[in-house]
């Protein structure tokens, strides 16, 4: 309803959000642990604190809906939400004549619109939205096993159980199912720039 209500209104809203709250074209959406547990409450509290910032919200948070709802109510004044991805909200901060921003996403996104923009104040919404599956990577352990040659991904098919890729010392077991769904999500990825 909120949906058609938008654009009904020619209100402009990332197209990637009326796509994940628009169920009628039969998909199901889930969303990350991380994102999920940035409630409403999170955004009403990180509002009321800053109420000269802009909010940026990943679609996955949890309080998209809510907010998407008080925009649509005029309770957040629409000149004051935006819904992106990670990327639009770099190159939003970039083009906004705003110089605050509640970041509503992974915290790990504040480092980088900091680095990217020291001029401009950037705040986590929560500082919990940390995710531990981002950081087990690291450039250094990346380095470490490009030097070594220490470890080779080996896509199979019969190999290992789907559900469980396996590893050894050498080598990483993906099977070609798990390897073309990832196939599938990052040409996606990349199909929307």
């Amino acid at each position: 309803r909120a949906l058609e209500i938008l654009r009904r209104e020619n209100i402009d809203i990332n197209p990637d959000l009326i796509e994940i709250y628009d169920h009628r074209k039969g998909k199901y959406w889930s969303a990350c642990h991380v994102h999920q547990q940035i409630g409403p409450d999170a955004a009403d509290i990180a509002l009321l604190q800053n109420s000269d910032a802009e909010l940026m919200i990943h679609p996955e948070c949890g309080c998209a809906s809510s907010c998407l709802y008080k925009v649509q109510s005029g309770i957040i004044p629409h000149d004051k939400a935006y819904f992106l991805s990670t990327e639009q909200m770099i190159e939003h901060a970039k083009i906004s004549p705003a110089k605050k921003f509640i970041v509503a996403t992974e915290k790990g996104m504040v480092y980088r619109l900091r680095k990217e923009m020291p001029e401009k104040e950037f705040i986590p919404i929560s500082p919990d939205a940390v995710c531990e599956y981002m950081k087990a990577n690291t450039f250094d352990k990346l380095l470490n096993s490009l030097r070594r040659d220490c470890l080779e991904i080996v896509f199979c098919k019969d190999c290992c159980d789907p559900k469980s890729p396996y590893h050894d010392n050498k080598v990483i077991h993906i099977p070609w199912s798990v390897a073309e769904r990832a196939k599938r999500g990052i040409e996606r990825m990349l199909a929307i720039g």
